[in-house]
């Protein structure tokens, strides 16, 4: 009857006196995800990381097994930009000054959240800086920086769902709402959420030129249906659904 409730709630029960029992029911709180502890060993796992040593010297990843390394710690540090922003930051300051101020507690935790996220965003500007610079470089020298589609392509995944966050950010915060509010209670700036502008688009033209560069003259023929453009994810959907197309006319 009660189905799964005992899975998802605890029940006390206080006996009082020879005639008096009180009993409760709580449901029970997780202690994984979403906790101040969790995030903070999540930032400090990822600034620990071999990205933190060698972000501002990108030739170190220069073997094949580097190369991957680097692929698995820019996943891990985009998927704490993506959570710190929307999880945190930006719902940290859609709550307004009045309720930072009944909060202190949370000024500290916050502040280093706001830091982590500033640093790891210095972070994408220098791989995108990387990235650009490889584009020139390999123009004259295949072999001098040492860069991969998979990055290309775990950046512009990560990026892509950002930037869909951010649009439906900033049409919550166009809602006309916000303008009855009186100014303590209404959302407040920080500085960093005006400063994200690393483009995906971009990425995308680069990731292009560099496989063609990579891969030479022959993927020019074959990049007119701009498949360069596309992650490998992206390329397998895209012919995945090609063959489910030839069987369907095959078998009209």
């Amino acid at each position: 009857m009660l189905d799964d409730l005992n899975h998802q709630h605890e029940h006390a029960v206080l006996a009082g006196s020879d005639s008096l029992r009180f009993s409760s029911t709580h449901r029970v709180g997780r202690t994984g995800n979403g906790t101040w502890q969790y995030i903070r060993d999540r930032c400090k796992l990822v600034l620990k990381s071999s990205l933190s040593d060698n972000i501002n010297n990108m030739v170190e990843y220069n073997t094949s097994a580097k190369k991957k390394q680097m692929v698995k710690d820019v996943q891990m540090f985009q998927q704490l930009l993506t959570e710190l922003e929307f999880e945190w930051i930006r719902q940290w300051v859609i709550q307004g000054k009045h309720h930072k101020k009944l909060h202190p507690y949370w000024e500290k935790p916050m502040k280093f959240l706001v830091q982590t996220f500033s640093l790891l965003h210095s972070w994408n500007k220098k791989i995108k800086d990387a990235m650009e610079e490889s584009i020139m470089t390999k123009r004259k020298s295949p072999t001098s920086i040492a860069m991969s589609e998979d990055l290309f392509d775990v950046f512009i995944q990560n990026l892509e769902e950002q930037e869909k966050l951010r649009e439906a950010w900033d049409k919550k915060l166009k809602d006309p709402v916000f303008n009855t509010m009186p100014d303590k209670m209404k959302p407040f700036d920080i500085s960093i959420l005006h400063q994200l502008d690393i483009n995906s688009h971009q990425l995308r033209k680069w990731r292009n030129e560099f496989v063609v560069i990579v891969r030479g003259e022959k993927l020019k023929k074959k990049n007119k249906t701009g498949r360069a453009f596309m992650t490998k994810k992206e390329q397998k959907r895209l012919s995945s659904n090609w063959e489910k197309m030839k069987n369907c006319m095959s078998k009209k």
